[in-house]
């Protein structure tokens, strides 16, 4: 062995195995053999001090006196991953605070509050926003394709719109509940049962059937004519 001692405990040692050994205290901190070099405590760098990886110096750690970094230079190589391969290992991003997911040029992605929302955008335009009670969507929610959407109505009503027309359903004031479309008619499949009046919107506007489309029967009790000119035809 080569020894190189400042003091019993301070010392350099290159050994038989070519091992180069550097001790302080009685203990190795540094160990350089031919293929590793294996440190035994801190490694301590100031800030805007790099570790470099890579043939290239492809990627780097290092604080800037404000932030810690982990990025990859410009001229680097290929993508960088975070990987956790262990059978049953996860990962995990924590943050005293919030965590920001952003694309291409620093662009929003995704936004977790800390203790509140969590903001999913795309192309930086907010899209969707959990709370408390549930979640907001800005814009058209497709259910399965294109051709089934749900969205925001007239009078902030629900609209279910399909390539064929829409229906909007919702209260649009303190009076009525609303359902309209854009269609000329509804279509009921089934038959329909009415727990209150019914009334047309305007007086003296709307029939009751057609001349084509006639009602088998109709069961009631009374038939009353209102009006001036009121009359029944049987």
């Amino acid at each position: 062995n080569l020894l190189i001692q400042g003091s019993a405990n301070e010392n350099i040692i290159i050994n038989s195995l070519d091992e180069l050994l550097f001790r302080t205290s009685g203990t190795t901190r540094l160990q350089i053999s031919a293929t590793d070099a294996t440190f035994s405590g801190n490694i301590n760098l100031p800030d805007n001090g790099f570790a470099n990886f890579g043939a290239s110096d492809d990627l780097r750690i290092y604080h800037d006196g404000s932030n810690s970094v982990i990025d990859t230079t410009t001229g680097s190589v290929g993508d960088l991953y975070l990987t956790a391969n262990g059978t049953n290992h996860d990962l995990y991003l924590r943050a005293a605070d919030n965590i920001y997911i952003q694309p291409q040029g620093g662009e929003n992605g995704i936004i977790l509050t800390g203790n509140g929302e969590v903001h999913i955008y795309h192309n930086s335009a907010k899209k969707i926003m959990t709370q408390s009670t549930g979640a907001i969507v800005y814009g058209t929610l497709e259910l399965n394709d294109a051709n089934t959407k749900l969205l925001e109505g007239n009078g902030n009503s629900l609209r279910i719109q399909t390539n064929s027309g829409y229906v909007d359903i919702g209260p649009n004031n303190t009076s009525w509940c609303h359902i309209s479309t854009d269609r000329a008619n509804f279509y009921f499949g089934q038959g329909a049962i009415w727990n209150g009046h019914v009334l047309p919107y305007t007086n003296l506007t709307n029939n009751l059937g057609s001349t084509t489309n006639l009602w088998n029967f109709t069961h009631s009790r009374y038939f009353q004519s209102q009006g001036p000119k009121g009359r029944t035809k049987i």
